[in-house]
C-alpha cells in the first residue's frame, strides 16, 4: 500500500508539473457547443445571471429583488440537475481555458473526457505534444480510480498540509491509522503523539466515508466546542475543493434552500435518506449538549484537555458522558462504529477507563491500540521515529531532555505514570450507598444483610480525623486537608468521609468542634513536625478550651503526631511515609466509599469509586502521587502508621469474600505485620539523606 502511495504521489507531482505546458496549447481550440434551454441550462442560467447584474448595477434592479431572483435561479438549477450551478457552469468554459485557471487534478473524468476530445481535434498539434497530453489525461484518470479505492490512496489524492497546502505524504505512522480504521468489525482506540498527523489522517477517514457512504450519519466530538467549529468549516471547504469534486462530483453540502441546516456545527451531503434527523456530520465539544438520537459512526478526536491530569472532576465528567450520552447515541450497537484516537494524560482520562473496562471484561469489541505509535529507543538507545520525514531522533532526545519525566511518558512513550513510579497502581472500595444504592436490591438476600451488618460494624467502630494543616492562612495558602476514618471492633479500616478546607485555622477549628460533638469522634489525629508544633498547640488549645465553653464533654482526645510513627523518631517526607504504607492500600487493608456495578455477561457484582468528589479527589491524589495535588496524601499514610499494629486483617467487604478470605491465615498476617513494623521503624542511625536518594531513584532527576 505505501509502496502504491509512493508512486501515486510521483506521478501527481509530475502531472501537476505537466500542467503548465497547458500555455502551449494558446487558443488552437473553440469552446465547445452547449445548448440554451432553461433552468435546467448552466449557460443559460448563467446569462441569467450576469443580465441581473447588469440591471442592478444600472440601478434598474433593486438589491433585494436580485438576491431573492438568485436564489430561485440556484435552487431551480439544483432541483432539476442535482448539482450546483457553481459546479455545472464549468463545462461552458474552453478546457483549455479550464486547465488554465485550475489543475488538471480538479478535473473529473468528464471533463478529462472533454479535454482529451479537444485535444484530439487539434489538427495542427505536434503529434508527440498531442500524444503526450493525452497519456497525462489517461494517466490522471486511472489516478482517480485508484484514489476511490482506499481511503489512504484518496487522501493523498485529496488531502494537503496545513503548513503550505502541499500533497500530503503518507509515511509508516499515517498508514498505521488507516490500516486500523479500514478494520469495520470493532471499534478502535489508537493512542499516538502530538503532532504526528492525528486530525489531519482523522479528517481524510471520515471525508472518504462520507463520499463513499453518504447515508451514514457520523458524529465527531472534540474536547472544546471551538474546534468541533472549526473542523465542521474546514470539512465543508474539502467537499467543495476540486480535486474532491473530480472524484465525487455528485457529493456537497445542502444548505437552507434544500431544507438542511448547515451551520457552523453540523451540515448534510446530498444523499438518499432524505428523511433523516440527524446531518451527514455533526461536531461538538464533548460534554456540550448533543442534540441527535442516532448515529452510524462516532468519532472522538482528544477529547481530554491536558488538564485532566490533575482534575479528577473533570476526567469523572468525561468518562460519565461517554458512558451514559455518547455511546447511547449508536443507532444499531452491532453495526456502528467508535473511532477514539487522542494522547495519554492520565491512567483515568476516557482512553484509560475503555482500555481498564475491556481488560476487565467490561466493554468488548475494541481494537485497542496504545503501544504501536509509542516511541521507543533501539538497541543503542538512540529514538526511534516513527514519522522520519518530520521528527528525527535527535527531536525526541530533545523533548526528553526538555520535559518531566511524566509528560514525556505520556506524550511520546504513551504511558502515564510510569508503574515503577506509582507508589499505589490501585484501591479498594466498599458499598457505601447502602440500600441507597441503585444495585442494592440485585443482591442476593443474604449478601444485603450481612453488608447492612457491616456497615452498622463501620457506624459504631472508633471513629478519626486525621488532619494535615495547611502552614499559611488566607487566599493564596494550601488547604487543610482531613479524612474521617472508621476502626472497626475487628480490626477493619474504612475511609467514612473526606474535606479540603481553606487555610482559615478559626473556621477550620471551629468546623472539628462541631465535627467532635455531631460526628462521634473518639480521636484527632494532627501532624505536629517541625515548624507546625507550636501551630498545633494552639489548635488544641482553642478546641479543647471552645468544648469546655460550651459545655460539651468529649471523652475522647487530640494525638498529635510526627510523621515517623507513634514514638516520633526521624523527620521524613510523605514520599517515604505513603511508600511505608502503600502496602495496606493496594491489598485493601483500607477502604474507601464506593457503589455497586455488576458485569452482566460475567454474572458478577464488584465495587468501584463513588461519585463524591470530595472521595474522588482523595483517591485520585493517592493514584497519581508524586503527580499532582496530594494534600491528603498525608491524612491517610499518618493515620495507617498510627494504627498499623491495630490491623490484624484486611476488610471482607468484598463480593466474592468466601472464595478468597482463606489466602489470609494468621501466619501469613503476622509476617506481613512484621515486615511492615520493619519498614515504619528503622534503625535510629538511618542515613539522614535516605528520601533524597529514594526520591532521586524514583523520579530519575
Amino acid at each position: 500500500m505505501l509502496v502504491f502511495c509512493n508512486i501515486l504521489l510521483l506521478e501527481l507531482s509530475c502531472y501537476v508539473k505537466d500542467t503548465r505546458m497547458v500555455s502551449e496549447l494558446g487558443t488552437e481550440l473553440d469552446a465547445f457547443d452547449i445548448q440554451e434551454s432553461k433552468a435546467g441550462n448552466e449557460r443559460y442560467c448563467l446569462q441569467k445571471i450576469d443580465k441581473m447584474t447588469q440591471e442592478m448595477e444600472a440601478g434598474t434592479l433593486k438589491g433585494i429583488d436580485f438576491k431573492r431572483n438568485l436564489d430561485n435561479l440556484l435552487a431551480a438549477f439544483l432541483a432539476i440537475r442535482g448539482i450546483p450551478l457553481s459546479q455545472a457552469s464549468k463545462d461552458c468554459m474552453n478546457p483549455i481555458d479550464r486547465l488554465e485557471n485550475t489543475d488538471i487534478l480538479e478535473m473529473g473524468e468528464k471533463a478529462l473526457d472533454q479535454l482529451s476530445t479537444a485535444i484530439k481535434g487539434i489538427v495542427a498539434m505536434n503529434l508527440q505534444k498531442k500524444n503526450r497530453w493525452l497519456k497525462l489525461i489517461e494517466g490522471v484518470k486511472a489516478i482517480q480510480v485508484e484514489a476511490r479505492k482506499s481511503t489512504i490512496n484518496f487522501w493523498v489524492y485529496v488531502g494537503r498540509t496545513s503548513e503550505k497546502n502541499e500533497i500530503f505524504k503518507m509515511a509508516p505512522v499515517q498508514q498505521g491509522f488507516f490500516d486500523i480504521w479500514e478494520d469495520d468489525d470493532c471499534n478502535s482506540l489508537i493512542e499516538a503523539p502530538p503532532g504526528h498527523t492525528k486530525t489531519t489522517s482523522l479528517r481524510g477517514k471520515v471525508l472518504h466515508t462520507v463520499c463513499e457512504h453518504p447515508d451514514r450519519r457520523i458524529l465527531i466530538l472534540y474536547d472544546t466546542d471551538d474546534k468541533a467549529k472549526k473542523e465542521v468549516n474546514l470539512l465543508k471547504t474539502y467537499i467543495g475543493s476540486g480535486r474532491l469534486q473530480a472524484l465525487y462530483p455528485d457529493i456537497y453540502a445542502l444548505d437552507r434552500n434544500d431544507g438542511s441546516e448547515n451551520s457552523s456545527k453540523r451540515f448534510t451531503v446530498n444523499r438518499p435518506n432524505i428523511g433523516s434527523r440527524e446531518p451527514t456530520i455533526e461536531c461538538a465539544g464533548i460534554l456540550s449538549r448533543i442534540n441527535g438520537n442516532g448515529y452510524d459512526e462516532i468519532i472522538i478526536d482528544d477529547p481530554c484537555p491536558e488538564t485532566v491530569a490533575n482534575q479528577p472532576a473533570e476526567r469523572q465528567k468525561i468518562n460519565t458522558k461517554f458512558d451514559t450520552v455518547v455511546e447511547q447515541r449508536l443507532r444499531d450497537p452491532k453495526n456502528s462504529r467508535i473511532k477514539v484516537i487522542c494522547t495519554p494524560w492520565h491512567l483515568e482520562d476516557l482512553a484509560g477507563h475503555i482500555i481498564k473496562d475491556q481488560n476487565e471484561g467490561k466493554r468488548t469489541g475494541w481494537r485497542i491500540e496504545t503501544k504501536r505509535f509509542a516511541i521507543k529507543l533501539d538497541e543503542n538507545g538512540k529514538h526511534i521515529p516513527i514519522w522520519p520525514e518530520r521528527y528525527d531522533s535527535e527531536y525526541y532526545a530533545d523533548q526528553q531532555r526538555r520535559l518531566t519525566r511524566n509528560d514525556y511518558a505520556r506524550l511520546y512513550e504513551m504511558k502515564c505514570i510510569a508503574d515503577e513510579e506509582r507508589l499505589v497502581k490501585n484501591l479498594h472500595y466498599y458499598p457505601a450507598l447502602g440500600e441507597a444504592d441503585p444495585l442494592w436490591h440485585t443482591l442476593p438476600k443474604a449478601r444485603q444483610t450481612q453488608y447492612l451488618e457491616k456497615l452498622e460494624a463501620i457506624k459504631k467502630g472508633e471513629i478519626w480525623l486525621s488532619i494535615d494543616p495547611s502552614a499559611t492562612s488566607g487566599k493564596s495558602s494550601s488547604n487543610t486537608a482531613i479524612t474521617k476514618f472508621s476502626l472497626t471492633s475487628t480490626g477493619e479500616a474504612y475511609v467514612v468521609a473526606a474535606w479540603e478546607k481553606p487555610g482559615n485555622p478559626v473556621e477550620t477549628q471551629d468546623w472539628i468542634v462541631d465535627q467532635i460533638m455531631t460526628g462521634k469522634i473518639d480521636f484527632v489525629l494532627i501532624e505536629a513536625q517541625g515548624g507546625m508544633v507550636g501551630t498545633v498547640i494552639l489548635w488544641t488549645d482553642y478546641i479543647l478550651r471552645k468544648l469546655r465553653e460550651i459545655g460539651y464533654k468529649w471523652n475522647g482526645s487530640i494525638v498529635r503526631c510526627r510523621t515517623q510513627g507513634k514514638g516520633g523518631g526521624q523527620n521524613i517526607g510523605k514520599t517515604i511515609r505513603l511508600k511505608n504504607v502503600a502496602s495496606f492500600l493496594q491489598k485493601g487493608y483500607l477502604k474507601f466509599p464506593g457503589a455497586l456495578r455488576f458485569i452482566p455477561h460475567i454474572g458478577k457484582f464488584y465495587f468501584v469509586r463513588g461519585s463524591e468528589d470530595s472521595i474522588i479527589r482523595l483517591t485520585q491524589q493517592i493514584l497519581d502521587f508524586p503527580a499532582g495535588t496530594d494534600d491528603g496524601v498525608d491524612t491517610v499514610s499518618q493515620w495507617l502508621i498510627r494504627v498499623s499494629s491495630r490491623l490484624p486483617a484486611m476488610s471482607e467487604f468484598d463480593y466474592e469474600e468466601t472464595e478468597t478470605a482463606s489466602v489470609y491465615t494468621d501466619p501469613m498476617v503476622d509476617m506481613h505485620r512484621q515486615q511492615m513494623h520493619a519498614l515504619l521503624h528503622p534503625p535510629k542511625n538511618s542515613d539522614p539523606t535516605g528520601e533524597h536518594k529514594w526520591n532521586t531513584q524514583l523520579l530519575g532527576v
